[in-house]
């Protein structure tokens, strides 16, 4: 799945459990949700998300180890209400499901502007798979932007200078510039 370092408390780490990445023809892994690990590794404690199978990211907040939030996937031969953006406000001791799109479109990838982080990005991709059909794009992927820490989400599309609404994408990934965080890749 993914593994983040909490910027602000380097021994805080969360790891989410799974591969997201699924192809045509690749296997991917089942998990059990996030663990958290308080003294740089050494110990690991589940942390929930168990349902959620496949974890795609994994982002902390740059100034509060306690809030995180992961995309998740959901399963991978099914639909599954367990997918979309979570989001922890207590390190991990509760997860509330901050971005669902419906039960074949998960989240795959984050991003936090670390100078403003109530400046998120996420992106969602619709991928079902089943033994006779595939389907690896759809018109509900897209990318999404909160700027209220994850409360609230817009969809970015051709008015952004994006994807016009209705076309179907497939798997997006999504960073920020360092140097200037309001450069979105």
């Amino acid at each position: 799945g993914d593994i983040a370092v909490a910027p602000s408390a380097p021994n805080i780490i969360y790891v989410g459990t799974g591969e997201a990445n699924g192809g045509s023809g690749s296997l991917t892994y089942d998990a059990n949700g996030v663990y958290k690990s308080t003294d740089a590794g050494l110990t690991w404690v589940n942390v929930g998300l168990n349902n959620t199978r496949m974890i795609g990211k994994v982002i902390v907040h740059p100034s509060n180890p306690d809030i995180a939030f992961v995309a998740a996937m959901g399963e991978i031969y099914g639909s599954s209400p367990d997918r979309g953006i979570y989001k922890t406000t207590d390190g991990g001791a509760t997860w509330q499901k901050v971005l669902y799109l419906n039960d074949s479109t998960g989240g795959i990838d984050l991003a936090i502007n670390p100078s403003n982080p109530n400046i998120v990005f996420a992106a969602m991709w619709q991928r079902t798979r089943r033994v006779d059909n595939k389907q690896y794009s759809g018109v509900s992927s897209g990318l999404f932007k909160s700027i209220d820490g994850g409360t609230t989400w817009t969809q970015l599309t051709n008015a952004n200078g994006l994807f016009p609404v209705g076309t179907s994408l497939s798997r997006i990934g999504i960073d920020l510039c360092n140097a200037q965080p309001n450069v979105v890749y």
